[in-house]
């Protein structure tokens, strides 16, 4: 799909201003942001990454993974835009929906269920791949989708972002508003507003947890398997497990699919993932 726009974000942050995070205990960790990391890629971005990866000690300063973000927001907000200039071809009903936009409820009530029992790492996880799941239906629905159903998506794609990037979504917000109306916007937020009702009950059931709570090393977690770029197993394991244990866990449960192949690389994440590449013998 050809783009004509582009994320322009110190012009969308100039014009909204936030600057500020709403989340307990961030502030001072992103006012150590070094000054040529928000110059390049601006506050939404680093806001996102320090939300995702600060646990409560010393923050490294990725940039590769900083770029990643900031780039994944880049073809977020081209994509949406462009969506956003192709409303008002078709009459619309806001009132049905198909399964296909179903996903974007159930990331909201997730992400709303972390934030609320303020493990905001996983939240803005959630956002990640929230994000990434509805950008992948708006490409792949193709004219499958209603305009109505695209306007949903995009909504929901704004509620994930929110907390994280503000400054980004209040300007995806205010594009779709112009293009929708106040009316049909207040008609999502009130669908949205229920699925987030149904998490915040279930967190208040949970108790909450600490904020940036940092897990026991000796606490079991399920850890999802890659093979070749695709989850296709979970073991359930401690999070201080070593590489090679990891390695031997992984290839159990991965059975058969390893027959026949090599493995080249290996990337492994203590108590979040492990990644393996690999070849024919």
């Amino acid at each position: 799909m050809a783009v004509s726009v582009r994320y322009n974000y110190r012009l969308i942050e100039n014009r909204w201003k936030i600057k500020t995070s709403r989340i307990p205990g961030l502030q001072p960790v992103l006012n150590r942001c070094p000054q040529d990391l928000l110059d390049n890629y601006g506050w939404d971005t680093a806001h996102l990454y320090v939300t995702y990866r600060y646990k409560g000690h010393a923050l490294n300063w990725n940039e590769d993974e900083i770029a990643g973000i900031h780039n994944g927001l880049n073809r977020l907000y081209c994509l949406v835009t462009e969506q956003i200039r192709r409303f008002g071809q078709e009459s619309t009903e806001v009132s049905h929906f198909t399964q296909t936009v179903q996903p974007a409820l159930d990331w909201i009530r997730m992400e709303t269920f972390f934030y609320r029992t303020n493990d905001y790492n996983r939240a803005a996880a959630g956002c990640i791949l929230g994000c990434k799941k509805i950008k992948r239906t708006l490409l792949r629905s193709g004219t499958g989708l209603s305009e109505s159903e695209t306007e949903f998506l995009i909504f929901s794609l704004v509620r994930c972002l929110f907390p994280f990037a503000p400054n980004l979504a209040c300007e995806l917000k205010q594009r779709t508003v112009d293009r929708i109306g106040q009316e049909d916007w207040d008609v999502f937020e009130s669908r949205a507003k229920k699925a987030e009702r149904e998490a915040e009950e279930e967190a208040e059931n949970c108790g909450g947890k600490a904020v940036f709570r940092q897990r026991n090393p000796e606490e079991k977690v399920w850890i999802p398997v890659q093979l070749d770029g695709k989850v296709k197993a979970h073991i359930c394991a401690a999070g201080n497990l070593s590489e090679a244990e990891a390695i031997m866990e992984a290839s159990r449960a991965l059975c058969g699919r390893m027959k026949g192949k090599q493995v080249t690389k290996v990337i492994y994440i203590p108590g979040r993932i492990i990644s393996l590449a690999t070849k024919e013998k």
